[in-house]
């Protein structure tokens, strides 16, 4: 009893730390900054400017920007849609199309960086000369074209606290699409690597064993139809919760749609994960005998390669897509949500499906099943913790470049917190591996392995919510070393 009882207040006082850090991680820094202007901000100009240039601290999205201008009563003048002002995709430039008379102008600016993250900002100028023609009433029919084709937005800096990448709402969003993940990831190496192992060690001419064999694929089924269709409402919310965060307000627009869809990595990798998640959902859906095929078979090669193609969807709508290099960084990032899925996925179906499908067996036939079904998960697990831990190590030294940003950056903060929480699962998983199976196997009393396991996934839980929490927090890279005359008052 003080053991569950400790173990309850360890998962209490986790939940509590992790809801914390998504409710304050919003507030601190930004993932890309404004690093100069030109006009400057502030800036005094004898004649109007031609066109508005940003240029800013990373690569951001392009066809996601947008620049407007406002001149004295609020009049917006109108500007060209903004354009990629070199190579690098860091500058862009619009041209300003009207006509500017001498007084104080306002720039606003929306931009979404690699990594998937909107930011606004605003600053002033000031023009003491009017050009040729001051006419605005002049220019606004020569513009209606350019100005109809232009984005224009209508947010402030101050809108954008309300709702964005670091918000509870969209942590929460993040949370399901690594759940549903995991589940279609773990769904398959169930099978073909607990199952098939297992039911090669035991008689499938025994009714009893081939009935247990037999539930626990049915069981796997059903939980990947339930995560394939939990990743589908996962990418319809994430789309409109992106969408949410790049134009400022709920609503739909149909070419600001397309842009992020079609012209983005984040749009890339969305595509992706909602190809992968119903392929995988129509090969869960699929009815057929594993006793009946010990080989791999090909639909299991085309569930593979959707969980990869999971796993790089991921990577695609995070740091890693903006890290340097990023073949390497999405890369390490893949392998750790396919190892992550081939741990805790797989944990949780042979907790939810093996284990329980075991019930139809005679007492004494249970539990040499049960142990193979352990064995068979425990040299799965061994290889994912190695591989988490190697890929985990390479993609935080590529985010962070410094030990010390572990404890005075608000992303090492976070990814300790991950880090503990890691240990945490991987303690209670040693210790059920080498103290409680063993135990409950040569006394009886699954039931009590089903419970050491449901702790297990507990603090997995967890863990995901911390990782949730962490891919919206910027790296020291992002967050350090902007110059403080780069941000616009």
């Amino acid at each position: 009893m003080t053991r569950l009882r400790s173990l309850r207040t360890g998962v209490v006082a986790s939940t509590v730390l992790v809801g914390s850090l998504a409710w304050t991680a919003p507030i601190r820094h930004l993932h890309v900054a404004l690093r100069a202007s030109e006009p400057a901000a502030n800036d005094t100009l004898a004649t109007p400017p031609r066109a508005i240039r940003l240029e800013f601290t990373q690569a951001i999205e392009v066809p996601l920007s947008r620049v407007t201008l406002t001149g004295r009563d609020s009049i917006e003048l109108s500007l060209s849609p903004a354009r990629a002002a070199d190579s690098t995709d860091r500058a862009i430039v619009a041209d300003v199309a009207s006509a500017m008379q001498a007084g104080s102008y306002r720039v606003r600016w929306t931009v979404t960086s690699r990594d998937s993250h909107t930011i606004r900002g605003e600053y002033a100028f000031t023009v003491l000369r009017a050009a040729a023609d001051t006419s605005l009433a002049a220019t606004r029919a020569i513009d209606a074209d350019s100005s109809a084709a232009s984005t224009t937005g209508e947010q402030t800096a101050g809108d954008s606290a309300e709702f964005d990448a670091q918000s509870p709402a969209y942590v929460l969003v993040r949370w399901l699409t690594y759940a549903g993940m995991l589940g279609v990831i773990g769904a398959l190496l169930f099978r073909v690597a607990v199952l098939r192992t297992a039911q090669r060690r035991h008689s499938m001419d025994d009714p009893a064993t081939a009935m247990a064999f037999r539930t626990a694929l049915s069981g796997a089924r059903v939980g990947g139809i339930v995560a394939a269709v939990v990743l589908l409402i996962a990418a319809v919310l994430r789309l409109a919760a992106q969408l949410r965060t790049v134009v400022g307000e709920m609503t739909f627009d149909p070419a600001m749609t397309r842009a992020l869809l079609t012209d983005t990595e984040w749009g890339w990798g969305w595509i992706a994960q909602v190809v992968a998640a119903l392929t995988a959902l129509g090969i869960a859906a699929r009815r057929d005998d594993l006793t009946s095929n010990v080989s791999i078979a090909p639909v299991e090669i085309v569930g593979g390669l959707a969980a990869v193609a999971l796993a790089v969807s991921a990577a695609l709508s995070g740091h890693p897509a903006a890290a340097t290099p990023a073949w390497l960084a999405v890369g390490l990032d893949a392998g750790h949500v396919l190892a992550a899925g081939g741990w805790i996925g797989t944990l949780a179906y042979v907790a939810l499906a093996g284990v329980p499908a075991t019930s139809c067996m005679q007492p004494d036939c249970r539990p040499p099943v049960v142990r193979d079904l352990i064995t068979s998960f425990s040299n799965v697990a061994v290889v994912c913790v190695a591989a988490i831990v190697l890929t985990g190590l390479a993609a935080a030294w590529i985010q962070m470049q410094s030990v010390p940003a572990l404890w005075t950056t608000p992303y090492g903060r976070v990814l300790l917190i991950k880090l503990g929480l890691f240990a945490l699962v991987g303690a209670v998983g040693a210790y059920n591996w080498r103290v409680t199976t063993p135990r409950v196997l040569a006394t009886g009393g699954i039931s009590r392995l089903r419970a050491a396991i449901a702790f297990e996934l507990g603090f997995a839980v967890l863990l995901l919510g911390a990782t949730a929490v962490l891919v919206a927090t910027p790296p020291p890279a992002e967050a350090m070393g902007v110059p403080a005359s780069a941000v616009a008052p």
